[in-house]
């Protein structure tokens, strides 16, 4: 107000810039401490997860049926088949159909929540040790086992090798291994600001799948909004098949969730490395809500650095 009062006293033609930050003109810092507005950045978000995700469905989960229950143990065994479940032809690498890590993790938190009665919100120290394919398309059975080990569960993934005649050869395989974790709240870090719905995409869901070999049941991606050697930011799909032909499955942990997140995460290193990854580990998965997902969800990818 003073500045404009004093404009209208003096006579003349006269020049006024207005500027958020004059950068070099202001080399004394005169006018940016004085009334500075720089915009404050973004509030940080913390989600406070639930302790689990409620008492285990007594129906319709992925595993098969139950081998072992004891106080201290249980034990689940599903068999794996392209005829049971169609998913596994769009999840197929050279033609040979590969179980996804989802569905291991899927297994894990359905037999940890028949052991203790309510199924984890999070997993930890995840390995994918081995991976179980169904070669020539063969059924595979294996075995998801539940042991309480203190206050956590411990967990694995299991088969056999059995020949025509039926003897077993040889140890156990493990597979994939895991231990349930108490549930913590969720990222301190601002996620960035999603760009507009009509923002064009820095890389469609066609040019995605072109070069992954997940096919429509598990095309999980619409396609990637922004994307850097830091940060990348996708947006979720419902694949245009479901994964099972029939009423399908009660899943508790989200798999399908999980693995677009697996894909965004991949094609980071696709685009800047030229490299087709899979995920080997995990050093922590939980699940901050158990209701069904909305048809689209953001996925904030960040790069934090590479381990040899």
């Amino acid at each position: 107000d003073a500045i404009l009062a004093q404009l209208l006293r003096n006579s003349g033609d006269a020049e006024v810039l207005i500027a958020g930050a004059i950068g070099k003109l202001d080399t004394d810092g005169l006018l940016s401490e004085r009334g500075s507005r720089t915009p404050a950045a973004p509030a940080a978000k913390s989600f406070s997860g639930p302790a689990d995700l409620g008492p285990s469905p007594k129906a319709g989960l992925l595993f098969d049926r139950t081998l072992k229950e004891t106080d201290a143990e249980f034990v689940t065994e599903k068999t794996f088949s392209v005829g049971s479940d169609p998913w596994l032809k769009d999840h197929a690498i050279a033609g040979t159909p590969w179980v996804a890590g989802v569905m291991g993790l899927e297994l894990f938190a359905e037999t940890a929540g028949r052991l203790t009665g309510l199924v984890p919100a999070a997993l930890k120290d995840v390995r994918f040790s081995l991976p179980i394919k169904l070669l020539r398309e063969k059924p595979i059975a294996v075995r998801a086992e539940a042991v309480k080990r203190g206050e956590e569960v411990a967990l694995e993934l299991k088969s056999d090798f059995v020949t025509p005649q039926g003897i077993k050869l040889g140890a156990s395989r493990t597979h994939f291994s895991a231990l349930t974790a108490s549930a913590e709240p969720g990222w301190s870090d601002a996620p960035p600001q999603p760009p507009p719905a009509s923002a064009a995409w820095a890389v469609p869901a066609s040019g995605i799948y072109a070069a992954y070999f997940h096919g429509p049941r598990f095309q999980v991606l619409a396609g990637i909004k922004t994307i850097s050697e830091g940060e990348l930011l996708a947006v979720t799909r419902r694949p245009a098949e479901p994964l099972w032909d029939d009423a399908g499955r009660t899943l508790v942990f989200h798999p399908m969730l999980i693995e677009a997140a697996f894909q965004a995460c991949g094609y980071r290193d696709l685009h800047y490395l030229k490299k087709m990854t899979l995920p080997d580990s995990i050093g922590r998965v939980q699940v901050f809500r158990k209701e069904p997902p909305p048809e689209t969800l953001f996925i904030w990818v960040r790069h934090t650095g590479q381990e040899d």
